[in-house]
């Protein structure tokens, strides 16, 4: 029951990307209104493959998905701040990490368990997201103090 919301809102999106992205480049001339037959038409269709497929495909989509959009946290609680200790390219490396992390674990079906069999077990139960977001930071943080700007001060001070 708790899935039932936000997997509805992903059966419409899903729906209407292939009413719009798909089909309409096949068939230019159809309406805004065929298109939007056409989605609710496809969604009970998606839902039917879903189920087929077992309920963990879509708790898994959004797990996945929850995973990505936690990459983005740490570049936003930086940019918060007056001065931001990240750089532009430390945030776009961070996240880039933590995507590329919660992609392969994913697809690969691997767990934490498996690729660090020396830590405790309880390892295993780390959510990728968590993991990933980890070593977000640590990327973010390295390619931030590799590409900080120099010191203005120390630029003018050295020119006179």
């Amino acid at each position: 029951m708790t899935a039932l919301a936000p997997g509805s809102i992903i059966l419409i999106s899903a729906a209407t990307l292939l009413a719009n992205d798909v089909l309409r480049p096949l068939r230019p001339e159809l309406s805004d209104s065929a298109v939007g037959a056409t989605a609710r038409a496809l969604a009970p269709l998606i839902a039917v493959y879903f189920t087929l497929e077992g309920g963990q495909t879509l708790v898994a989509l959004l797990l996945k998905g929850y995973a990505f959009v936690t990459q983005l946290f740490p570049a936003l609680l930086c940019s918060l701040l007056p001065r931001s200790p990240m750089t532009k390219y430390g945030a776009a490396a961070g996240i880039i990490v933590g995507v590329a992390v919660v992609a392969f674990v994913t697809e690969t079906k691997i767990g934490f368990a498996e690729m660090l069999p020396f830590l405790p077990a309880r390892v295993g139960d780390i959510n990728v997201g968590f993991a990933a977001l980890l070593l977000n930071v640590v990327a973010a943080a390295l390619a931030s103090l590799a590409t900080q700007p120099a010191p203005v001060a120390a630029a003018a001070s050295s020119s006179n």
